[in-house]
């Protein structure tokens, strides 16, 4: 009687999918729970962080009208990603934290211990406590 059910269910699931235009699998696997990585829009979105954050960083005191345009779209950017129930991470001057960040390069600085991050390539983003985007940073080391 289960089985029976079942097939006049994956019936009606194909039925639907023919007007929907997919198959009930699909269906299926996208109610399954939400998506551990971020779609390509959030993903593109946390990449024009990374370089709205790397073109403030690289303008002179005379652009500070041009620093403080970036900012504010940096700001409603960030906002969006909120809404959405993630967290960017980006801080610089910090020990990266081993579960977000993937350490690519090195730069030296002495007036900097070593370890602490020096610049951010790519943001890390988390959903609560789970990790949905890795990123990767550069840090000091003050021997050469």
């Amino acid at each position: 009687m289960i089985a029976r059910a079942q097939t006049k269910i994956s019936v009606r699931l194909d039925e639907l999918a023919e007007l929907v235009g997919t198959n009930h699998r699909s269906v299926l696997d996208r109610l399954d729970g939400p998506s551990q990585t971020p779609p390509a829009s959030l993903d593109e979105i946390f990449d024009a962080l990374d370089r709205l954050d790397d073109a403030r960083r690289t303008l002179g005191a005379e652009q500070a009208a041009v620093a403080d345009g970036l900012a504010a779209i940096g700001l409603r950017l960030e906002r969006f990603i909120a809404a959405q129930g993630l967290q960017r991470h980006a801080d610089t001057g910090v020990v990266p934290q081993g579960q977000r960040f993937r350490v690519v390069g090195t730069q030296y600085n002495p007036d900097l211990a070593d370890g602490i991050v020096t610049q951010i390539v790519r943001s890390a983003a988390t959903r609560g406590d789970t990790l949905i985007r890795e990123g990767e940073v550069i840090v000091n080391k003050r021997t050469q």
